[in-house]
């Protein structure tokens, strides 16, 4: 054999021997199927948050700020609290509960119930699972219209009627519940201020009053009533 083939053999070898390396380089670096496989399949088995909405059986309910949590009232006078697992926090014999709305990010419920004659509003606190009566309200047909919490009076405002008269009802943990009579305004807009604990209401000829610890004021300047009016969320009287 003459020498140049000899070379040329060598040099074959060579390069056979370092494609094959490569080859199972690559190999190796590169995951197989099966990983990839495995890995959608772990991702898929995740469970999925659902869309907070009440069942068929629901007589009353209210879903928090953030849509992760949700209270119901069923016909066995059971008060439930779910969170988007659908994972029951709470389950509360509240027989006659009448109102729900959930006075923050899913930590505090608010309630009325009506029982043995007589309304009873209160609160529920998730953390603590602890049902908290606050007062019972004199008188019949009592039915909650809105609801507004001051976070730094530790307040609660709230509208109702009773016999068909529209009453602002305010309390705070220090000096009770206390009532005043609207004497007839028919509320269009309203809006709550937390700090100056100010409830304002328009009613549909366009007149604003205001009310500050549920009683009326005038101590309201034009600049505060205007910062009012455009900075905070208009609610609407809920049917």
């Amino acid at each position: 054999m003459k020498s140049w083939q000899k070379y040329l053999i060598l040099f074959t070898s060579v390069v056979a021997l370092q494609l094959t390396g490569f080859v199972l380089l690559e190999r190796y670096l590169t995951p197989t199927t099966s990983a990839f496989t495995a890995v959608a399949v772990a991702k898929s088995s995740t469970p999925v948050e659902d869309v907070l909405t009440p069942p068929d059986t629901a007589l009353l309910y209210d879903i928090d700020a953030r849509g992760k949590t949700i209270a119901y009232y069923t016909r066995n006078a059971q008060v439930i609290i779910q969170n988007q697992k659908h994972q029951n926090l709470a389950v509360l014999d509240l027989e006659g509960a009448h109102y729900l709305q959930w006075m923050d990010q899913g930590k505090t419920l608010f309630y009325l119930r009506q029982q043995w004659g007589r309304y009873t509003f209160g609160v529920y606190k998730v953390a603590e699972k602890k049902l908290v009566p606050l007062y019972d309200m004199d008188g019949r047909q009592i039915q909650i219209e809105q609801l507004f919490k001051s976070t730094y009076s530790q307040s609660i405002n709230f509208l109702y009627e009773q016999d068909g008269q529209l009453n602002l009802g305010f309390y705070e943990s220090i000096f009770g519940f206390k009532s005043y009579s609207l004497y007839g305004v028919k509320p269009k807009k309203t809006w709550f201020d937390e700090k100056e604990n100010i409830l304002s209401i328009q009613d549909e000829s366009g007149k604003v009053y205001h009310y500050q610890n549920g009683r009326p004021t005038t101590d309201v300047s034009e600049t505060h009533e205007a910062k009012l009016s455009t900075s905070n969320q208009l609610n609407t009287i809920r049917p």
